[in-house]
């Protein structure tokens, strides 16, 4: 799940994410824009996956992470 705006989600719906998120990329820089997306759990393979528009490698790239910070939380899979 990514959070974002009524407004927002009207503005993309017709949009491929590599469409949107390079408007979204250019208006904001990237600096500020990665702090964003990382903030909604999202990394660099997420990254290019959606500007790919490929969205199986994205699922998977998500589900990873989420997978990875999930265990990091649980001190599953760290050295004592």
């Amino acid at each position: 799940m990514i959070y974002i705006t009524a407004d927002t989600n009207k503005y993309i719906s017709d949009k491929k994410p590599s469409v949107y998120l390079k408007e979204f990329i250019d208006q904001s820089g990237f600096g500020e824009f990665q702090q964003i997306w990382n903030s909604q759990a999202l990394d660099h393979a997420c990254l290019v996956a959606a500007l790919a528009d490929d969205y199986d490698e994205f699922l998977k790239a998500r589900s990873d992470l989420l997978a990875a910070r999930a265990h990091q939380m649980c001190g599953i899979g760290t050295e004592e």
